[in-house]
């Protein structure tokens, strides 16, 4: 499937229009008070209801935001978006609030613990939260990401689509495919995405319970370990073909072994996490983490 993919790209001339993707960004935050302790203020009024609005949501508990940008066609669009988004963010914190400036959390006491355990008001995501408190327990699941969501143009794809309509029956089957190939070659270099951005290297004292041995000195990214937050490794899935990627996501769910596909990580092939979203041929392509 797919031959001579890049070749067509050139031929046709469409590196070009492939700079014009669009992209956006979910970055998640803490906020922290101005001794670097977890924040005892509540969600800032003045941005509204997180579980609903556009560009500002919690995530995890009410001290974990989230700024989630439009999608535009270029990187810098996207970097002055998140700015603007930033500066109503500071603006909008309590007189004592800060942004905590790591992935990895501050020092968390029994009482920041106990916090996030209780918090239910976080977002609409409330009902995966147990599950999530199970998986990664208090501290990783306070780790924070940036996550870059993806999407080719469409004339690049209408493009391409008339070069493969043999072999493919409708334009959603090949607009599957081409995004599974693109999550295929994500998955296959995550590791040098990691190694060249990794930026993760320690925790604060008491993230772990006893420091494991391949964490006794700074490593490039806790957050992308084992010992971050990642798919447990009954929960990890082929990439081998879609429909084999796809039986196994919908299998672990089947049985078990987690909530949905939207709490997998990382998820490239994802917009709402919903595996009838791929089958429908949306295509974003999701990227991870906060490094």
């Amino acid at each position: 499937m797919l031959d001579n993919l890049l070749g067509i790209i050139h031929d046709e001339d469409l590196a070009t229009p492939l700079f014009h993707s669009l992209m956006s960004f979910n970055v998640e935050e803490r906020r922290v008070n101005a001794n670097g302790r977890l924040s005892r203020e509540p969600h800032p009024e003045i941005l509204g209801a997180p579980a609903l609005h556009p560009y500002f949501q919690t995530r995890y508990s009410n001290t974990q935001l989230v700024i989630s940008t439009d999608a535009t066609p270029s990187v810098t669009e996207n970097l002055d978006d998140l700015a603007t988004l930033q500066t109503v963010l500071y603006r909008s914190l309590a007189p004592d609030d800060r942004i905590w400036p790591l992935s990895m959390p501050p020092r968390l006491s029994d009482t920041d613990r106990q916090q996030i355990m209780m918090d239910n008001r976080w977002s609409s995501e409330a009902a995966i939260k147990p599950y999530l408190m199970e998986k990664y327990g208090v501290t990783r699941g306070c780790l924070t990401a940036v996550h870059v969501n993806f999407r080719l143009p469409d004339p690049v794809i209408h493009r391409l689509y008339l070069h493969y309509n043999e072999e493919f029956h409708s334009l959603v089957a090949f607009k599957n495919a081409l995004y599974f190939r693109l999550a295929q070659n994500y998955v296959r270099y995550q590791w040098l995405v990691t190694y060249l951005f990794g930026a993760s290297p320690i925790a604060e004292d008491g993230f772990f319970d006893l420091i494991p041995e391949p964490l006794s000195h700074p490593v490039r990214s806790i957050l992308n370990s084992p010992y971050g937050r990642v798919n447990r490794a009954q929960e990890r899935v082929t990439y081998a073909s879609l429909a084999s990627h796809l039986t196994h996501l919908q299998r672990n769910v089947d049985d078990g072994l987690c909530f949905d596909t939207g709490v997998l990580w990382p998820r490239p092939l994802t917009r709402t996490g919903q595996r009838a979203r791929l089958l429908d041929g949306w295509g974003a392509l999701s990227g991870t983490e906060k490094f």
